[in-house]
């Protein structure tokens, strides 16, 4: 067993908190035509209204009132041929002045003709050599009116290869209305690049990641103003000039093979009856949803699930138990009438992992591995009987008696464990803190992690910590966190540069570390890890020489999450 880390837990009443609770590819070949080819003529996918219904956003009144916006259910499917930037700029300018039109990535499937309703059994992902990528709510602090300055800027957010080439730009129907730089930018492509291609390229960059999608609408015309509503910006198109002279945006050579990678990565994974993902090696029936592949891993994995639920604090299951449970189990997860080269399953199988279990429970080894050490969770038995509840006065004197105590147990090299459970108002943040700086004033290479709810009592842990002896970082997660609707961004800074392609593996209940950062197979890694906003929180620089602590402060959320490379040195 390793070493028990202190730990000091302060819940407020109105939380109830529980605590403690392969970058694997496959080698890809790509052929010439898909690397360097290059389509001379494309097309654009055409949507016209069949009811006439307007697709474009609406503003009325002098306050500029959004008014409700839809899109209608039918379409006529035409198709306009473009070439180069030229012509694109060309239809898009014609386009403004057409409410009833609208543009998608998708194709009309061969055997479907309109009017047709926009879903995706009408119309098939095909690659372009076009692409408009929408940056909505920019943040913005210079002058409104200079148009040029504002689409260097939001340009410049896009990868090196976009910021080198022309684009036709058009301000969405926000731009002056809301916050920030709000502006469509159409670029035309070296070659025909799919929608997880640009998904790929773009992947940490502020653009709306929908507009990849076959059936996702594009907005071309200009927006309507009535009953005295102004259009801000008259002149919301044109084309702009990168000062190159170049008017085709070059595409990566290692795209398709990063795009498919990727794409690997995320596959969708099935899930048991628990509700849980399983892992990558476990492969299960589509129709039955029984696992034929990978049914060792899987009994392993409902074998500690089963001793979760069986194991309490005033009873140990015996192997017989835990057997029949384990085998019940496996029986409504796994295929048992697929037989492979290891021969039929039987119950002797969950008989020999059913020992196994026990034999790891009676050792100490048999954990759920949280954030600080090994610890195994157990359901409680019987009535638990509560504290008496005491004023306000005496909790604030306990509270000090119990952080003295505990600083003092540190101090003299234990590994003190307390928990303390208080009402909001009573001051036990600034007690910690207040004992924390204390403890801290004479001592060097303490790393001490704080966990809060939020991130704004992050902040506030923050402040509050100012002028400690120690560095103090708050940690934020890489994908900026929950979009936030009514917002219209991310709560936290994008910290990592890919952070599209990490939301696809989140949603997937896939490694992030293992898949985005660091093979510790295969040894590949991102092509951002030498300079990753998110890993920098973690490691060691030669300007944190010199400083004698680390503080770093988490929110909940990170109590079950693996620790990275980085955090694991710490």
């Amino acid at each position: 067993m390793s070493r028990m880390m202190p730990l000091l837990c302060i819940v407020s009443c109105h939380f109830e908190i529980i605590i403690y609770w392969h970058f694997s590819t496959s080698m890809f070949s790509f052929s010439d035509d898909v690397l360097k080819g290059m389509q001379m003529t494309e097309v654009m996918t055409l949507l016209t209204s069949a009811t006439g219904h307007p697709l474009v956003k609406s503003f009325s009144g002098t306050d500029i009132t959004p008014q409700p916006f839809s899109t209608g259910k039918l379409f006529n499917v035409t198709e306009e041929t473009v070439s180069d930037l030229h012509s694109l700029s060309a239809l898009l300018q014609r386009l403004e002045d057409k409410p009833t039109h609208t543009v998608i990535r998708g194709s009309l499937t061969d055997d479907q003709s309109s009017p047709v309703p926009r879903n995706k059994e009408y119309f098939t992902a095909t690659p372009r050599q076009w692409c408009m990528i929408d940056i909505d709510s920019l943040a913005w602090d210079g002058d409104l009116s200079d148009q040029q300055a504002m689409l260097s800027y939001a340009i410049q957010q896009l990868p090196p290869e976009f910021q080198s080439a022309d684009c036709w730009y058009h301000f969405s129907s926000s731009m002056g209305i809301k916050d920030g730089v709000n502006v469509h930018l159409w670029f035309w492509l070296e070659r025909t690049c799919s929608d997880n291609e640009l998904k790929t390229w773009l992947s940490g960059c502020p653009v709306d990641m929908r507009m990849f999608n076959p059936i996702q609408i594009h907005l071309t015309a200009n927006p309507q103003f009535s009953d005295g509503a102004v259009d801000p910006y008259p002149n919301r198109s044109g084309l702009f000039k990168a000062g190159t002279g170049v008017s085709t945006v070059t595409v990566p050579s290692d795209l398709a093979f990063r795009s498919a990678v990727a794409s690997k990565s995320s596959k969708q994974r099935a899930s048991g009856k628990s509700g849980l993902l399983d892992p990558a090696g476990i492969e299960r029936d589509p129709v039955t949803n029984l696992a034929f592949d990978g049914r060792e891993q899987l009994m392993f994995l409902l074998s500690n699930q089963v001793m979760q639920e069986l194991v309490t604090t005033e009873h140990t299951p015996s192997e017989e138990e835990v057997t029949d449970a384990l085998w019940n189990r496996f029986c409504e997860e796994a295929d048992i009438s697929v037989v492979s080269d290891r021969g039929p399953w039987t119950i002797d199988d969950a008989a020999s992992k059913a020992k196994a279990r026990l034999q790891e429970l009676e050792s100490g080894t048999y954990d759920f591995v949280s954030r600080s050490d090994r610890t195994i969770l157990v359901a409680g038995a019987g009535k638990v009987e509560r504290p008496k509840l005491v004023g306000a006065i005496e909790a604030q004197s306990k509270l000090n008696t119990i952080l003295s105590g505990f600083f003092e147990d540190l101090a003299r090299g234990a590994s003190p464990r307390a928990a303390v459970r208080l009402t909001m108002g009573t001051g036990k943040t600034k007690q910690t803190i207040s004992h924390l700086k204390s403890y801290l004033s004479d001592k060097f290479q303490q790393t001490i992690e704080v966990y809060v709810p939020r991130h704004d009592l992050a902040d506030e842990w923050e402040e509050s910590l100012e002028g400690i002896n120690a560095k103090v970082i708050h940690v934020y997660p890489r994908t900026g966190g929950k979009w936030d609707e009514e917002q219209n961004s991310y709560p936290n800074p994008i910290m990592c540069q890919r952070a599209d392609y990490v939301r696809d593996l989140e949603q997937k209940g896939h490694s992030i570390y293992g898949n985005a950062c660091l093979s510790r197979t295969s040894g590949e890694q991102c092509s951002f890890f030498g300079n990753c906003k998110y890993l920098d929180q973690f490691r060691q620089s030669g300007n944190d020489l010199g400083v004698e602590n680390t503080i770093r402060i988490y929110t909940h959320a990170s109590l079950f999450l693996s620790r990275n490379e980085f955090e694991r040195q710490a």
